[in-house]
């Protein structure tokens, strides 16, 4: 996967789409407005469901740095986008 990200130069894209849909199913889940801040956003699910606060906040916080400023190789996107992939299925009711 690391290679179609370098090839396609798309490496901070698909940060920030896999940061999207986490956020997004986070914000079903805790009801709150999508202007909260991660570390908020963190917390709140964390009481929800069976997350580590701080791993989910880290999580988004580093997505948010590296795909922002797109500065990010595909070697360094491909575990960010899979902890954020794995997030994303212990979110998502329907498996993924």
């Amino acid at each position: 996967m690391a290679g179609v990200y370098e090839r396609a130069d798309t490496a901070g894209d698909a940060v920030l789409t896999a940061r999207a849909r986490v956020r997004r199913l986070l914000l079903d889940l805790t009801g709150l407005a999508a202007s909260v801040d991660d570390q908020r956003l963190a917390g709140a699910a964390a009481g929800r469901m069976r997350v580590d606060a701080a791993q989910l906040e880290e999580a988004l916080s580093a997505s948010e740095r590296r795909g922002v400023d797109g500065r990010i190789t595909a070697d360094d996107a491909l575990p960010l986008v899979r902890r954020l992939q794995a997030f994303a299925t212990a979110l998502d009711r329907r498996g993924g």
